[in-house]
Order: structure tokens, then C-alpha cells, then sequence
């Protein structure tokens, strides 16, 4: 939550009137990284299954690229280039050793099927077609279940936050 409110700050005091292309740019980064966690929200049972379908089926971190993409997006609405510098420091920071953890924590509960899973879905980069192995059940995304993990409030405050910044620009601009 401090990020945004930092790229929030930076764009209200060193921030300037943004050109159309990227103010349409960093709106669309923020938007296509929240229907990208909604997605993924909805396919998530945490420690339940092997989840390697909907977006999971293409890349195994589809929240923490959504959330790179939010991040990206609003990096962009600040007009300065630092504050993309910053969200991918952060990211960096904080998502490699999430990452280790988690990937450690998955390979204990599932063992070869994760290590399969691995071998043929990329981290951070997507596929270009979904992974489609034999054994893998496929289900469709459940509003419940982004209830569940709790992704509806974050959807609120990242429109909040875009919101925020379109308020910003009409003062700049």
C-alpha cells in the first residue's frame, strides 16, 4: 500500500500533465494487471490443489505480474521515469525471495507434479499457449473464490488509486 501512495505523492508534487498515449498507457497497465489478479483470484484454492489452470496455465505468478503490471501503470501516471525505477526495484525487493519461499512451500506439498509444472510453465514471462498436461483438472474462475482470497478489496483500492491519479492530472493538466 505504500508504493501507490508514494507514486500517488510523486505525481502530485513532481509530477506533470501526461500526454494522452501515456495516460492511456499506464491506465491500461493498471487495469489489464487488475483483471489479470481477478482472474487469477478466482482460480486460486491456496494450499488445496495444484492450481495450473486459467492464468496459472500460462505463467506461475500471475498475481505478482498483475501486480507488477499495477505497478507499472501507475509508475507511468506519475510522468517520471523514477518511479518506474523504483516499482521494479521494489518488486525485485520483495517478490524473488516471495517467489523462493513459495516455490520451496509447493514442491513440500506436491512434489513431482510441481517440479512437471515448473518444467513447463515459465515464472515471470507468459506462454504463448496454455500449458495442457494430462492429469490436471480444468475449472473455470469463481467469483467465490475471489471473495475468497480476498481480491475484491484490492480491486477497490487500485481503483481507488486510479481514480486518485486521474484527479491529479486534471489538476495538472
Amino acid at each position: 500500500m505504500l508504493v501507490p501512495v508514494a507514486l500517488l505523492l510523486a505525481a502530485w508534487w513532481w509530477g506533470q500533465a501526461l500526454s494522452p498515449a501515456v495516460w492511456l498507457g499506464g491506465t491500461a497497465c493498471v487495469l489489464l494487471g487488475i483483471a489479470l489478479r481477478l482472474w487469477a483470484a478466482g482460480c486460486l484454492r491456496k494450499q488445496e490443489a495444484l492450481v495450473c489452470w486459467g492464468p496459472f496455465a500460462y505463467l506461475r505468478n500471475p498475481l505478482y505480474v498483475g501486480t507488477l503490471l499495477i505497478g507499472s501503470g501507475l509508475g507511468l501516471l506519475t510522468g517520471r521515469w523514477e518511479a518506474l525505477a523504483l516499482v521494479a526495484t521494489l518488486m525485485l525487493t520483495v517478490y524473488l525471495p516471495t517467489v523462493r519461499h513459495e516455490e520451496r512451500v509447493l514442491r513440500a506439498l506436491f512434489g513431482p507434479a510441481y517440479d512437471a509444472y515448473c518444467r513447463e510453465v515459465p515464472r515471470w514471462l507468459p506462454r504463448l499457449t496454455p500449458r495442457r498436461s494430462a492429469g490436471f483438472a480444468v475449472v473455470q474462475p469463481r467469483w467465490r473464490l475471489v471473495q475468497h482470497n480476498r481480491e475484491h478489496h484490492h480491486l477497490l483500492v487500485q481503483l481507488a488509486f486510479l481514480a486518485a491519479f486521474y484527479a491529479v492530472q486534471l489538476v495538472k493538466g
